[in-house]
């Protein structure tokens, strides 16, 4: 008979955040929750005189989406959507 291993296995080694957003929170209405979550301490992330500017609160408001970037502890970046 095949017997799992007692443990798993180990998880390939760290390479860096991610370079594109890797989690997708979608939420009702996105001010409140940007407001809510930068009360709390989150800063969102910032883009000015590009494409993808956003506000002063850091939301993107341009081509039909609305959305908001943050980067967690390991600098992945992860997005809050309007849906």
């Amino acid at each position: 008979p095949v017997r799992a291993p007692a443990r798993p296995p180990p998880s390939p080694p760290h390479r860096g955040p991610r370079p594109s957003p890797l989690l997708p929170l979608p939420v009702p209405h996105i001010e409140p929750a940007v407001d809510s979550l930068t009360g709390r301490g989150v800063t969102f992330k910032r883009y000015a005189g590009t494409p993808g500017e956003t506000d002063d609160k850091g939301i993107f408001r341009k081509g039909g989406i609305v959305i908001a970037w943050l980067t967690d502890p390991a600098a992945n970046i992860i997005s809050v959507i309007e849906q």
